[in-house]
């Protein structure tokens, strides 16, 4: 695993909308078929395949041993990014500290 989730190429970093500016990425790179990156300082691993439709996508920490698939269905050409995101926000926001800026978020959904 270790050698798979290494870097192996390099991916440039865009700057998000301002609203989005908290979520800005200190790295995004490829490893060998997982794409890294990270969330308020944790390592994401993560894997997002389809064909047609159906489409999925893994995202591990493996700092936090957290682990999940998001599968949504989509018309064709169809972005499912936006979703991706918001799943990923909401999951990791019941895992992240009590210092970090999603806490609140855990706080009023628990």
């Amino acid at each position: 695993m270790k050698e798979m989730w290494s870097p192996q190429t390099i991916l440039p970093i865009d700057n998000p909308p301002p609203p989005l500016a908290g979520l800005k990425r200190n790295f995004a790179d490829e490893g060998l078929g997982w794409n890294l990156q990270d969330y308020h300082g944790r390592k994401l691993v993560g894997h997002r395949d389809g064909i047609g439709a159906f489409v999925s996508r893994v995202v591990l920490v493996p700092e936090e041993n957290l682990g999940f698939v998001c599968s949504p269905m989509r018309k064709k050409k169809a972005r499912t990014t936006p979703f991706f995101t918001a799943c990923l926000i909401t999951i990791s926001a019941y895992r992240l500290p009590t210092g970090s800026p999603h806490s609140r978020v855990s706080k009023t959904r628990r």
